[in-house]
């Protein structure tokens, strides 16, 4: 995963000029054209289509509306057709959007969308504004989590041992940004993968999927208020209505900042005269009046990094570019939903203690079940339990079927509250009660739990089996590792675009860690050695974090 960008980096050079212009009526049509985009009719109409982030679009409308009926070189009058609309949805329709219907003008709200917009050519011509990105709660949540009066890091803010608000978060360029501050802080590695992927989880296990119903929900619950990762502009306007609700935080260290770059949108072939009502515009949008109508709504001043000076800067900010663009994609792959078949080795040696106070059984019990509420009610969770005595005549057998976290369970006669969440919550408290005797099938447990997986797969979910064990595979009666390898190989060759991640733990000195690699070799995934609740927690997050490549 790309974590290293520099955050202060995130402009692309997109070089390139013009798109052919529609002079008829560039996006006239569009049913969410502003309100202001209606002007005088006192000549003809040259159209110039204007796209712009909501959070900064009543300024463009301020600084543009002057603009209106100013004469051409054509003799015609210059309307601007000015549209709020989310930059991530602009971004996700530029490589369909019709050459047409292109805007000559683009104002996201940061740099990072332009590395995925490179369908489009264009150029950054200057920054309207800024608003650092910031972290928010309430006052009292401040106090509770020990934050006030002192800097928060960006790995305090996004840590998985709180609420952690982000509405959508793999569109929203605060929480975009917000994760590539977190990435370059701790630096490359294993480890920032896997607290990015917590911190995606806890984002998208919240209720709030929208900008209002996170700041409600923020606000609304006092004590206990989340952590909103948004922008100090949002905190402000959000105050003005209810003020004190929000404290913002401004993480030390690596700062980052949405930049509302200026982006021109065009080729040398466009209509000269569309073309010059575009140069109107973008003059107006630079212009030092602009920065102060900016300021004057609460933004802080234009960004120069968004406009690079020499070809070297360029080359070197479009290699960053496609370094975020990627970087978002992983994202994107991470906040799939889950699907993970979880299988605990209920022998009795889990009995045995993994550390003092503690039992093997109860450690492999309490990481899962702190995993669980930060999978959001779209994933899917089962639960399997292996020893040598089970139901069946088999050394396993399914405690909770593979469904996802948010479906009804109707185990309990008359619980018409319960959920597939609620019936594993449970069945996980349960297993240290369910330790027995009979050995460790450890390759016809792991064997079975991937077919389960295979006929069980989503093509949209990130699907994997995890298998917890201190031991080593002592059922005679089962398969050997040889036969495990040869049966996990050919599976997974004959489904070739059905990728089933197998997790293997290791709990104590006991596991037999050599057979445990072999294992996940032949099927394809990853086998840890783990004895404590923290590092359990951390294998659980990679197994989610290392999210496998569909083979075509």
């Amino acid at each position: 995963m790309v974590v290293t960008v520099v955050a202060a980096l995130l402009v692309v050079a997109l070089v390139g000029a013009g798109v052919a212009a529609d002079r008829s009526g560039l996006l006239a049509r569009a049913a969410d054209r502003m309100p202001w985009a209606s002007q005088p009719e006192r000549c003809s109409a040259t159209d110039v289509s204007v796209v712009v982030a909501p959070e900064i679009a009543p300024v463009a409308q301020q600084v543009l509306t002057p603009l209106a009926g100013r004469t051409l070189p054509d003799g015609t009058c210059l309307r601007v057709d000015i549209r709020a609309e989310d930059p991530a949805k602009t971004a996700a329709n530029a490589e369909v959007t019709a050459t047409a219907d292109l805007p000559q003008v683009w104002i996201p709200d940061s740099s990072l969308w332009l590395g995925l917009t490179s369908a489009w050519p264009s150029r950054p011509t200057g920054s309207l504004a800024t608003s650092p990105v910031v972290l928010a709660t309430s006052p009292r949540s401040l106090k509770r989590l020990g934050w006030a009066g002192r800097g928060v890091t960006w790995p305090e803010g996004l840590a998985n041992t709180h609420a952690v608000v982000a509405p959508s978060v793999t569109d929203d360029a605060p929480a975009l940004l917000g994760l590539l501050a977190l990435g370059q802080t701790l630096g490359p590695g294993t480890e920032t993968q896997q607290r990015i992927a917590a911190a995606v989880l806890a984002a998208s296990a919240q209720p709030a999927r929208d900008l209002g119903s996170a700041l409600e929900y923020t606000r609304a619950d006092g004590r206990n208020a989340p952590v909103f990762v948004t922008s100090a502009h949002t905190v402000a306007e959000a105050n003005k209505d209810h003020p004190g609700g929000l404290v913002e935080i401004h993480p030390v260290g690596l700062p980052t900042a949405l930049d509302f770059p200026i982006l021109r949108v065009g080729r040398p072939s466009d209509d000269p005269v569309v073309s010059a009502g575009a140069d109107l515009v973008v003059q107006a949008l630079t212009a030092k009046a602009a920065s102060q109508a900016a300021a004057s709504t609460g933004f802080g001043p234009p960004s120069p990094a968004v406009v690079p000076r020499t070809a070297a800067e360029r080359a070197k900010l479009q290699a960053t570019g496609q370094k975020v663009a990627g970087f978002v994609t992983e994202l994107r792959t991470l906040a799939l939903p889950t699907r993970l078949l979880t299988v605990v080795d209920v022998s009795l040696s889990m009995n045995q203690p993994a550390q003092p106070g503690i039992s093997r059984i109860r450690l492999a019990a309490g990481a899962a079940l702190g995993v669980g509420p930060l999978l959001p009610d779209g994933s899917a969770i089962g639960l399997w339990t292996f020893a040598g005595r089970q139901d069946h005549r088999q050394p396993y057998r399914q405690t909770a079927r593979l469904d996802y976290l948010g479906a009804p369970d109707h185990v309990v006669p008359g619980d018409h509250n319960r959920t597939h969440r609620d019936a594993v919550e449970a069945d996980l408290k349960r297993l240290p009660a369910q330790v027995s005797r009979g050995g460790t099938a450890l390759y016809d447990t792991t064997l079975a739990a991937l077919g389960q997986a295979r006929e069980k797969y989503d093509p949209q979910a990130n699907n994997a089996v995890v298998v917890f064990t201190d031991g080593a595979n002592d059922y005679d009666a089962g398969i050997t590792l040889r036969q495990f390898q040869q049966a996990a190989r050919k599976d997974a060759e004959t489904h070739p675009n059905q990728v089933v991640l197998l997790i293997a733990i290791g709990i104590s000195s006991q596991a037999d860690m050599a057979a445990l690699k072999a294992m996940c070799d032949a099927a394809g995934g990853r086998a840890y050695r783990a004895d404590t609740v923290e590092s359990l927690r951390t294998v659980l997050f990679d197994a989610i974090a290392h999210r496998p490549i569909q083979r075509s």
